[in-house]
């Protein structure tokens, strides 16, 4: 096992913090398969439903996450700082998600929320030296 230094242990718990998030949203999609381009462009970290989400303070960020042997198979993890956050910003922002989620139905043969999850505990970042 490899001694932290003080210093380690501080960007640790630094990036823990930044990093520790309370509510995540899930969904899983099959894309069609001319449409994966557009897919990852729209839907990653920089896309267009992230952009709307960073409208709100509480929007922590964007994963996309693309299955390893299902082609076309993706999730995203949306993360928010709470619950309340999350459904807020939908109320607030209703009229901008239902013509986003429009203009998006043609890239996907299916959509299915997996969840919605609160923080179980704080996640543990660890990046062994060389």
């Amino acid at each position: 096992m490899l001694p932290l230094s003080a210093g380690k242990l501080l960007l640790i718990d630094t990036m823990m913090k930044r990093h520790n998030s309370h509510w995540t949203i899930l969904w899983t999609f099959q894309i069609k398969p001319p449409n994966e381009r557009a897919f990852r462009r729209i839907y990653g970290p920089g896309g267009d439903w992230a952009r709307l989400f960073a409208k709100d303070p509480n929007y922590i960020g964007t994963e996309l996450l693309r299955h390893s042997t299902s082609a076309g198979c993706y999730v995203t993890v949306d993360r928010w700082t709470s619950r309340a956050a999350y459904h807020n910003f939908k109320k607030r922002h209703r009229n901008e998600l239902v013509a986003l989620d429009a203009r998006c139905e043609a890239l996907t043969a299916r959509e299915i929320k997996i969840g919605e999850f609160s923080s179980a505990g704080r996640a543990f970042l660890f990046s062994p030296e060389r």
